[in-house]
């Protein structure tokens, strides 16, 4: 048994790379054939209000979110697009300063 407030799995891809005629009835109708979608989220120009061209899919299982990623090319208003799984924030390391910039490093001297 699952421990209470334990956090939700997510199953969620990102979609780049979106035609800006693309909406997202039209994102979660292609997506749909793959299984349940539990939201479908685009960011859009507040002074055109077409898509910023990138939309995050969830889906209610890994199952399903696994055949998205099965399909080598996925096709929304006749432009190929490009998918990937989500990165949650646990597993994408922050960058540190000190790993950019060392002003103590020999390796900039002659």
């Amino acid at each position: 048994m699952a421990a209470r407030g334990a956090a939700r799995r997510v199953h969620e891809i990102f979609v780049s790379r979106l035609p800006w005629t693309a909406g997202t009835n039209e994102v979660r109708d292609y997506f749909a054939q793959f299984g349940i979608i539990r939201a479908c989220r685009m960011n859009y120009d507040s002074k055109t209000g077409f898509s910023k061209g990138f939309a995050f899919v969830s889906f209610s299982s890994e199952h399903d979110l696994e055949k998205v990623l099965q399909k080598e090319q996925h096709v929304i208003d006749g432009q190929k697009v490009g998918v990937q799984r989500r990165q949650t924030e646990a597993s994408v390391g922050r960058l540190q300063i000190s790993e950019v910039f060392n002003p103590d490093s020999d390796s900039d001297a002659m």
